[in-house]
């Protein structure tokens, strides 16, 4: 391409190197470089905000994405609220990451953060994910279980016994209703083909809620089973 000199008349500069596509470098190179900075911010997130401390079960069997884990007693802060499935989540996760903003003691919650329905759901709702009363229960621990006082601060928290219990467990990534509908039944269809029989309602597991952003979060559903 020529560059015309408009200062003298109509002398051009020596051909320059071809630059074919150039007009696409610009846009190009800005989004890269917003990629690269919005990675480079989620690797700062995660090293400045720690991870939670996890209940961590036992795994006794493991098929791919499929486990089935012995998870010991462990006592849990529950509320309860009518709404859809996220945003019953967010609500509750809220209220309760609130409740645990005391300087003065070691923090109290761990991960997974657990939300099973409690109610049918609305009509026409096949899914049971748009409106329904969810429980929303976050693992406590140890050292904060026995004397927390959460229920002072929104009568709605209680804190509650959990007994030592197997429970088989599918993971997936994916945030939409429809992926954690079907991973449900997968999970549903894997127990069943094991020859084991469910003990309880089905539970879906948060990790990494407290992240300012999504990277790196992972989903599990838990199917309480008999030993």
């Amino acid at each position: 391409m020529r560059r015309t000199d408009l200062s003298s008349g109509a002398r051009t500069q020596p051909p320059s190197v071809d630059r074919a596509g150039s007009g696409k470098a610009g846009p190009a190179l800005i989004l890269g470089a917003a990629l690269l900075g919005l990675g480079l911010g989620a690797y700062a997130i995660e090293r400045i905000i720690p991870r939670r401390p996890m209940l961590r079960g036992r795994v006794i069997y493991r098929d791919g994405d499929y486990e089935i884990r012995d998870y010991p007693a462990f006592h849990a802060l529950e509320m309860s609220l009518y709404g859809g499935r996220e945003d019953a989540l967010q609500r509750a996760f809220e209220r309760v990451s609130g409740a645990d903003r005391d300087g003065e003691r070691p923090a109290a919650l761990l991960d997974p953060v657990m939300q099973s329905r409690r109610s049918n759901a609305a009509d026409g709702d096949d899914t049971g994910f748009t409106h329904g009363r969810w429980s929303v229960r976050v693992p406590l621990s140890a050292a904060r279980a026995a004397d927390c006082g959460f229920e002072s601060v929104d009568p709605r928290l209680r804190v509650i016994s959990v007994p030592a219990q197997r429970v088989a467990v599918l993971r997936f990534t994916s945030t939409e209703d429809v992926a954690f509908g079907i991973n449900r039944v997968m999970l549903e269809d894997f127990v069943e083909d094991e020859g084991l029989e469910a003990e309880g309602p089905v539970f879906y597991a948060y990790y990494g809620l407290s992240r300012a952003l999504p990277f790196g979060r992972q989903h599990e559903v838990l199917l309480p089973v008999s030993p």
